[in-house]
């Protein structure tokens, strides 16, 4: 019993006496796990950073909703436009729900906003909620402004004309859409000289629950084609595919950089392992002649190397992040090839990227340790020859 303290605390003593003669072995293996696994967080960072991106640009969107534009040229303005007031959309058979409006091809000012888009409408936007006129007057002219601006002007400027027009706050799906402070609503018969020079078909199209998106979006392009329109899409199922990739790529990455930190770990420890031995091989022979079992040897060696890689790895894990919530303004971002920043999000990286890290450190550990085990295979009097 008294053995199980007495020769821990004997290998204990005798760790700390080699480690204030030879600092560069612990500081190697403190060392080297710190660099990895602080590469590793960054780039496990950056990845929960990209894939957040996504699930916002997700969140920000209607999932099953698609939108479509069609510039008009004026050779086939006026018939475009009175077809579509007249006929039914030939996408009524797979829709729940088709809105229908035009961008024309000027803009109008109000008070401080300038250079506002001008979008006519026949039948309401089934997402606007434009209010009905009082019987026998014509239908409002709308003009909606976001929550940051300040506006106060009820007159329109259109092309020199002044319309009375409703303040409302822009709808969100508008906002989702258009990205800016203010767009007017205008009645379609009120624009219509505009309207047959040239306009933008605009609609969003909500496909029927047996309809995919992605089968709407693919009878949408196979038309276009067929009927040689540019016809432009925007939807979710570019996005959705994005993330899927994505998810996929990051699992080959945890593979290739968890393998990589294992092996390169275990080859500068391995070899740390080794030298380590042939230094203390006369102790290891005579603690062995001694009484003391190969197993506590082993052990103790494998507690020491995993007690400061450890601490290597936890000293990587707070370095990462200090660095992203301090040096960085906490709210580090890259910029990404559209434009768009991309942060750097340590704070919310998954667990199972920290497994994946500390699982490489701990396989890096048990690898290194196969010199000394193999070495201490041996009997006490044949280690020494």
């Amino acid at each position: 019993m008294r053995s199980l303290i007495l020769i821990p605390a004997y290998l204990l003593r005798n760790s700390l006496h080699r480690w204030l003669e030879n600092p560069a072995s612990p500081t190697t293996k403190f060392l080297i796990p710190f660099l990895f696994g602080l590469l590793g967080l960054m780039v496990f960072g950056l990845m929960r950073g990209i894939e957040t991106e996504l699930e916002n640009q997700l969140t920000h969107g209607d999932l099953r909703t698609l939108q479509t534009s069609e510039y008009i040229t004026a050779e086939d303005a006026a018939t475009r436009y009175y077809e579509a007031m007249e006929e039914s959309s030939i996408w009524e058979p797979y829709c729940s729900r088709i809105d229908l409006f035009f961008q024309l091809p000027i803009v109008a000012s109000s008070g401080s906003l300038l250079k506002i888009p001008v979008l006519a409408y026949t039948e309401t936007p089934s997402f606007l909620d434009i209010p009905a006129p009082p019987a026998g007057e014509a239908r409002h002219v709308i003009l909606f402004v976001a929550k940051n601006s300040k506006n106060q002007s009820e007159l329109l400027n259109i092309q020199n004309y002044q319309l009375s027009v409703k303040v409302l706050p822009m709808p969100e799906k508008l906002q989702q859409i258009y990205r800016i402070n203010a767009m007017a609503f205008v009645p379609a018969e009120m624009m219509e000289v505009p309207l047959l020079i040239s306009h933008t078909q605009i609609q969003i199209l909500e496909p029927k629950a047996e309809i995919s998106t992605r089968d709407l979006e693919t009878l949408i392009l196979n038309y276009s084609e067929a009927e040689r329109c540019n016809i432009r899409i925007q939807s979710s199922g570019a996005i959705i595919e994005r993330l899927n990739q994505f998810i996929t790529q990051q699992k080959y990455v945890r593979i290739i950089l968890g393998g990589s930190i294992a092996v390169i770990l275990s080859l500068v420890l391995g070899s740390l392992s080794l030298l380590e031995f042939r230094q203390e091989l006369y102790l290891f022979a005579l603690l062995q002649s001694l009484g003391v079992r190969r197993i506590q040897l082993i052990v103790h060696y494998l507690l020491e190397t995993i007690l400061i890689t450890f601490a290597g790895g936890l000293s990587a894990l707070l370095c990462s992040q200090y660095i992203t919530s301090t040096l960085l303004n906490k709210s580090p971002t890259i910029m990404g090839k559209s434009g768009q920043s991309i942060s750097l999000d340590i704070a919310t990286i998954a667990s199972v990227d920290l497994v994946t890290i500390a699982g490489s450190i701990l396989t890096g550990v048990a690898l290194s340790s196969l010199p000394f085990i193999l070495g201490l295979r041996k009997q006490p009097g044949l280690m020494l020859q």
